[in-house]
């Protein structure tokens, strides 16, 4: 099916806002922190539980998904998700003790990893292969728009009124773009290719992980996405309760360190691609130590101070993923590029899913409500970081 201009413009736009709502739901519990561990009297094992619920169902459902995803239409199947985002995400807003709260954290990332896969194979399925690449960026581009500007809106909506109105943004947001997406996403019939059963979808995963490079790149990823997510979940708990930053003040954590790693990540980008990926990666994953280490070992309370602090981490730390991601994308031959990067983003969701666990055992709070062992999670985050470096300085691959 070919899109005129006007109709294509329109589908990118739905399919960032699609995009921008389940980021934000996911990306939005962390700098609320605070809040939901004093409303609903939780330590930092139970929240680091939240977090972990949505990225381990996002990653399950990643696994699976692509067994069954060219079965149903796809329209059909996008509605039929988003209206199934849009119910848990309400679900997140109603629920008043852990347990609910726990479900539907669960519910938000099986919806939104299947909104995730969907958005990108109807890219495949329309956008022709000559612009495919500027539209994926853009629609990349909703996880930066989510942290600078939806972040932001959400704190504000949580601290002025109720962190249950934050959630309640996100459905609002939600429901108008299933309404455009019901009138202006085109209904297509579905392209002719072999329809994988369950079980093949794991038999061509463990074809590609006996590729010594696949792999390699894998367990890279895995490494990287484990040492991010030590810290960055109890990065507002920390300010909040060990160096007394207002909760009110935690939008402009977001909003300057989300402003300054668009602009990093663009340079980040292009010195990768004038120098190469495995130098850059390795550049920016040593100068990201010094900030991992400043911000779990110090608790400054002057806010310009957490600023500066924040911005740098934020910049160095979101920053070594884009090196990385453009080791991952080169290691594929064409053949294999599609299931390989499946599996690297389901890869990056277990990780996400694990470190967050894992956190919560390592990050605790005492009698006097402040946060403990951060020091330590720093640390680990950064043994962490350099076994993935020992492994891409390790990958031989032409492109790199």
């Amino acid at each position: 099916m070919k899109l005129s201009p006007s109709q294509e413009k329109i589908l990118v736009t739905l399919l960032v806002g699609i995009q921008f709502c389940h980021i934000l739901d996911f990306v939005i519990m962390m700098p609320l922190a605070p809040l939901f561990m004093r409303k609903l009297s939780i330590g930092t094992d139970q929240f680091s539980q939240l977090i972990s619920a949505y990225s381990f169902a996002s990653g399950v459902i990643g696994i699976l998904v692509i067994s069954f995803i060219d079965k149903f239409q796809r329209k059909s199947l996008l509605i039929t998700m988003l209206i199934g985002f849009i119910f848990s995400t309400y679900y997140c807003g109603i629920s008043e003790d852990y347990y609910h709260f726990l479900i539907a954290r669960c519910l938000c990332g099986f919806f939104g990893g299947v909104l995730t896969t969907i958005t990108f194979t109807i890219i495949s399925d329309l956008i022709p292969e000559e612009r495919r690449g500027k539209v994926i960026g853009i629609v990349m581009s909703a996880f930066s728009i989510a942290s600078v500007g939806g972040v932001p809106l959400g704190l504000f909506i949580a601290t002025k009124f109720s962190w249950p109105y934050a959630f309640h943004t996100i459905v609002a947001i939600s429901i108008i773009i299933l309404l455009l997406s019901l009138i202006y996403v085109p209904r297509y019939p579905l392209p002719e290719k072999d329809k994988a059963t369950l079980i093949q979808t794991f038999a061509n995963y463990f074809n590609l992980l006996k590729n010594k490079s696949y792999a390699q790149g894998i367990w890279a990823i895995f490494f990287l996405s484990i040492s991010a997510f030590l810290i960055i979940p109890f990065l507002s708990p920390y300010f909040v309760f060990n160096c007394g930053f207002e909760e009110d003040h935690l939008q402009y954590i977001y909003l300057v360190g989300g402003f300054f790693t668009i602009i990093s990540s663009r340079i980040i980008g292009a010195l990768t691609d004038l120098k190469g990926p495995k130098l850059i990666y390795t550049i920016v994953c040593l100068l990201s130590f010094l900030p991992i280490l400043i911000v779990t070992n110090t608790a400054p309370r002057e806010i310009y101070i957490i600023l500066l602090l924040t911005t740098f981490f934020m910049t160095l730390v979101s920053g070594r993923f884009v090196p990385m991601m453009t080791i991952a994308s080169l290691l594929p031959s064409g053949k294999d590029r599609a299931s390989y990067l499946a599996l690297v983003n389901t890869i990056r969701s277990f990780g996400m899913a694990l470190s967050t666990f894992l956190a919560g055992k390592i990050v605790t709070t005492n009698s006097e409500g402040l946060i403990q062992n951060y020091s330590m999670a720093g640390t680990y985050c950064i043994i962490l970081t350099f076994i993935s470096l020992i492994i891409v300085s390790k990958i031989k691959v032409k492109s790199v």
